[in-house]
């Protein structure tokens, strides 16, 4: 397809110099294509909190969860994505926190009830067997 062809399919479907013409003959704005945090899905902008006595983490659903303590807490890692880190960002007591199954732990600081705690947790297998690393940070 020539030029005049290709200038011509953009004049027919109303598309202007901020579009790009896909090969269905429709158009999408440029602006529609860049990378920000407003264009990801939740998997990787999503923010959640978990209530009381839900221990899931789900690498698919969201990228940061809060949790407030009132007991004892392991998590429970679900549906892994190779590459992806997740950030849980704990507060509320002196609470036994336990490392999940499969995980690595690079403890940088100790637990610590009256302090924020960053746990981040990367997942570096996505196999039937899991693997993940742990660091612990507080603040």
């Amino acid at each position: 397809m020539g030029k005049k062809y290709i200038a011509d399919a953009f004049v027919k479907n109303g598309a202007t110099a901020n579009d790009i013409l896909l090969g269905d003959g429709s158009s999408i704005l440029k602006s529609n294509l860049i990378i920000n945090i407003e264009n990801l899905g939740d998997e990787l902008s999503g923010v959640a909190t978990l209530a009381t006595g839900n221990n899931a983490i789900d690498f698919k659903a969201n990228i940061h969860y809060d949790k407030t303590l009132d007991s004892a807490w392991s998590p429970t890692l679900t549906n892994p994505v190779k590459g992806k880190s997740i950030v849980i960002m704990a507060t509320g007591g002196n609470y036994t926190f336990s490392v999940p199954p499969g995980t690595v732990l690079y403890n940088i600081d100790d637990w610590d009830g009256t302090l924020e705690n960053q746990i981040t947790i990367y997942c570096y297998d996505d196999s039937a067997t899991p693997k993940y690393s742990l660091t612990l940070l507080n603040g």
